[in-house]
């Protein structure tokens, strides 16, 4: 398995995202608690302890056994993959030297590993619903407040009908942030799995960064991760973030090792490619969000997200990606920090009533008249050639990258590249009066 030089030393997933500077800055995601459900979880420090060495695993429960354990030992290996990218508390080093950034997103939250998988990786409905029921029982009494579910599989029936989904929205309105992988069905449209196809949930989609971590020209987003439209016509994913060659720990002799081992680094990490992973990360920022922010709720955190993402934008402005394939664009948890809204999360639908059975909603896809799903004006706004794979002249991420490519400081009449569409160029101006906005603060 090819890997980063220093691998062992830095995984650069949070290099990549903004997560690092945030580290240093002491947040970390303390006081907050992650829910994982997934097949269970390593019992290694870097795991079970935060940063500082003190135990943070709050509870353990089988939903496999139907009871609370002192271990929900790990035979698959995928549990502990995801928690790792959430929490590993070890130190980024460089030369030895650390950086004052971590490994895992977010390394100081508290934990809950709830098991639902089995050695094999996969789950009974009725123990993942039963998985998702106790987190939501058990929210208060250990302050879960994020809720990881880095699995997906292919819809049986509407959204509201599925009985994962059913426990999901009553975890969703209770308070829990609920993080779902798109899946790993693309490239073809239509193909998000369940729970990612309920419209409440922060939905995520893949990117890789071709193993060139300081350079976003050549990311891109794969072939395997799944596309939108639901079929309820909702837009999916909501975001994408770094899935392609994820660094973690999984136990030894664990399935994963037992089938993959060329995935296997010399050093003892594990290197895995997914939805999944980057459903993980997105579930470690949003813990960063609530150490900053604890009143923020689900709705609040979709919003900054996907308000914050940076979509891949062509030279001529047209977007590289679809909104079924890139969703409101790349995770980057600096500027959710800094530029993330609130208001826009889930604010055209009710959950209550949709717990209920009194309102479902259907999404603004449509079907052209070649058979396709697309949206409303879509044509104009995607190029109609396929985003290139790897290294792109054309594609960068992110309105100002795009604004920039040309023109380092750009005027308001500025329109480089032979013109560009006035949102971009809006969108770039009040970014940046945002920022110097904030710059100018006096936290005193």
């Amino acid at each position: 398995m090819p890997g980063y030089d220093d691998n062992r030393e830095n995984f650069y997933y949070n290099t990549v995202i903004g997560v690092d500077a945030l580290h240093r800055n002491g947040i970390t995601g303390r006081g907050v608690t992650v829910a994982v459900v997934d097949s269970g979880l390593w019992d290694h420090p870097h795991l079970t302890s935060n940063t500082q060495g003190k135990p943070r695993v709050l509870a353990r429960f089988d939903a496999i056994a139907n009871r609370a354990a002192s271990e929900v030992f790990d035979e698959s290996g995928h549990g502990s993959h995801m928690t790792s990218i959430i929490a590993h508390s070890g130190a980024e080093t460089r030369a030895g030297i650390p950086t004052g950034g971590y490994k895992g997103v977010a390394p100081d939250v508290n934990l809950v590993s709830v098991k639902a998988f089995n050695v094999a990786g996969q789950g009974d409905f009725l123990d993942i619903v039963r998985a998702v029921q106790w987190v939501v029982d058990n929210r208060e009494t250990y302050n879960i407040r994020v809720l990881n579910l880095s699995f997906s599989s292919r819809p049986r029936w509407q959204y509201w009908l599925d009985p994962i989904n059913q426990a999901v929205m009553r975890a969703w309105a209770s308070g829990i942030t609920v993080i779902a992988a798109a899946g790993n069905e693309g490239p073809d449209p239509m193909t998000i799995g369940s729970p990612g196809n309920l419209p409440f949930v922060i939905t995520v989609g893949a990117v890789t960064d071709s193993w060139t971590a300081a350079d976003k020209d050549d990311d891109y987003i794969p072939d395997f991760s799944s596309r939108g439209p639901t079929p309820s016509g909702h837009i999916k994913p909501d975001i994408v973030a770094p899935g392609g060659h994820m660094t973690g720990l999984v136990r030894p002799g664990s399935t994963l090792t037992q089938e993959h081992p060329e995935y296997s680094l010399r050093t003892g990490e594990f290197v895995m490619t997914g939805s999944s992973q980057a459903a993980a990360l997105v579930s470690g920022v949003a813990a960063l969000l609530l150490q900053l922010e604890p009143a923020l709720t689900p709705d609040d955190i979709k919003c900054k997200l996907m308000t914050s993402a940076e979509p891949a934008i062509n030279r001529d402005g047209l977007l590289a990606y679809s909104p079924f394939q890139q969703g409101h664009g790349y995770l980057n948890a600096a500027r959710a920090v800094t530029l993330g809204q609130r208001g826009c999360g889930n604010a055209d639908m009710d959950i209550q009533r949709e717990l209920t059975g009194t309102e479902h909603t259907q999404g603004p896809a449509i079907v052209d008249a070649d058979g396709v799903p697309s949206l409303p004006g879509l044509g104009t706004m995607v190029a109609p050639e396929p985003a290139a794979e790897g290294l792109s002249k054309t594609r960068k991420w992110g309105v100002k990258a795009h604004i920039e490519r040309n023109e380092p400081s750009p005027t308001p009449d500025a329109t480089p590249d032979g013109g560009l569409p006035s949102s971009w160029m809006q969108i770039y101006l009040d970014e940046r009066e945002a920022i110097e906005n904030l710059s100018r603060h006096d936290p005193g």
